[in-house]
């Protein structure tokens, strides 16, 4: 079966397999013109409009990130021998289901990036693990409140300690890796949390326990509660939390941050219990009713924890873009598809970096580190080997996730479009016609089979 090369790259949601499904159609009796798959896709939009059937559908594109849908109307603009009416009476059907008409992209809408999870494909998030998935997480994720004023932490070299005395600020600009707030990183897309915890000196039992990069940021307990708060409100969306790194946390720190986390989201925590990796879905995690996967990398054991080996993170340690790039593309290589895998898109500044340029900071080697990745990661495609590529990312992290607009993080969530469809519609159609000659009755119970939920 062909189908019109727009459609493959420009749609990445469920509704591409209606489309796919209806060309076969046409291009089954022999008529595959390109005004022809404009007007079946116009007449798809269109067709009963104010029944019930249509009703379905725009559910259905209205859950569609809206780059997707504008995408279709400015390719087949590019089409010299597609009819103008075509192309208005497709615009007409989006704007009656309220549809902007805006040429913004999925790195500019909040809104969509807020539940990029709920709103991939179904058969994805049915079939594909979620280690098989492009998931966008941050750095250091937790040290916006990072300031001038921010007291050293335990995890500060002895360099840093002794330049902190007199130049605190120019410490800050380099230890502050994040700008948006644990709840804004949520609504833009991160799924997943890199985090170092320190204990630290207060007669406040909440803030015992600190976020860490050089300087204390902000105490882990009321960060953990505004994820508790976001999953709350987004019952198809997934976190993981990556506790990478404790400093001066003893063995009944772990008992009492153990409790906390397990009091705080109960049974929203998946187990290993819930069974391996390799089979854990959204769709699995969704009907378990689990949002939140811990990944805690310490000596000490508990059901609710996955250890370490479970999420590698091979560190990059460089400051030059070269070798990094080389780096990451050698790592994933090695990847094991059984197990998650991170990808740290991150530059580690070392004394001569930094003494080298005194003006600059954390956030502007970010966009250097984004501008010279970026093609790169767009090259990059998640799910299993099975796809053909010789390398599958699944959780990539940055810094200062928030410049350019969250493009980081749209362009990751965008690479599970490449994922290849677990159950084609077309194949199917193929199969089943000769035993079921009604078409249109077949393209129905495809259109109702793949609704979301």
């Amino acid at each position: 079966m062909g189908v019109t090369p727009f459609n493959l790259q420009c749609l990445g949601c469920e509704f591409v397999m209606q489309i796919q499904s209806v060309q076969f159609l046409v291009e089954e009796g022999g008529q595959s013109d390109v005004a022809l798959q404009s007007l079946t896709i116009v007449s798809i939009f269109g067709r009963g409009l104010g029944s019930k059937q249509f009703l379905r559908i725009g559910l259905q594109i209205r859950r569609c990130p809206r780059y997707h849908v504008n995408s279709i109307i400015l390719s087949c603009k590019k089409k010299g021998n597609v009819s103008a009416f075509y192309i208005r009476n497709l615009y007409f059907c989006l704007t009656k289901m309220g549809l902007s008409q805006s040429k913004r992209s999925i790195g500019t809408d909040c809104g969509r990036l807020e539940e990029w999870m709920t709103l991939l494909r179904k058969d994805i998030r049915e079939h594909v693990p979620i280690i098989h998935l492009a998931i966008p997480g941050s750095h250091n994720s937790m040290t916006f409140k990072i300031t001038r004023k921010s007291k050293l932490a335990p995890d500060a070299e002895k360099v840093v300690q002794r330049v902190y005395k007199c130049l605190p600020w120019f410490i800050a600009k380099w230890a502050k890796t994040q700008s948006y707030t644990t709840t804004d990183q949520l609504k833009f897309g991160i799924r997943f949390f890199d985090l170092r915890i320190s204990q630290k000196e207060t007669t406040d039992i909440e803030d015992r326990y600190y976020i860490v990069h050089g300087l204390f940021s902000t105490p882990m307990e009321s960060e953990m509660r505004e994820i508790k708060t976001f999953l709350d409100q987004h019952p198809g969306e997934l976190v993981i939390l990556d506790f990478q790194h404790f400093y001066e946390i003893s063995c009944d720190d772990h008992d009492i941050i153990h409790t906390f986390l397990t009091n705080l989201f109960g049974d929203k925590i998946l187990t290993m219990n819930d069974g391996p990796l390799t089979e854990l879905t959204l769709d699995k995690a969704y009907k378990l009713r689990k949002q939140l996967l811990i990944v805690y990398r310490s000596a000490y054991n508990s059901i609710y924890y996955w250890p370490g080996a479970y999420f590698p993170t091979p560190w990059p340690n460089t400051a030059k873009l070269k070798v990094l790039k080389e780096f990451l593309v050698k790592s994933l290589q090695n990847r094991s598809m059984d197990y998650g895998w991170i990808t740290q898109c991150v530059l580690t500044p070392d004394s001569k970096y930094i003494v080298l340029r005194p003006r600059s900071n954390l956030e502007l080697t970010a966009k250097k580190v984004w501008n010279y990745l970026d093609d790169w990661i767009k090259a990059q495609t998640p799910g299993s080997l099975d796809n053909g590529s010789t390398e599958c990312v699944n959780i990539l992290i940055a810094d200062f996730v928030n410049i350019k607009n969250s493009s980081f993080i749209s362009t990751v969530v965008d690479l599970n479009n490449k994922i290849p469809y677990q159950d084609a519609p077309a194949e199917r159609i193929q199969k089943d016609s000769k035993i079921y000659p009604d078409k249109e009755k077949l393209l129905n119970g495809i259109i109702e089979e793949y609704l979301p939920y």
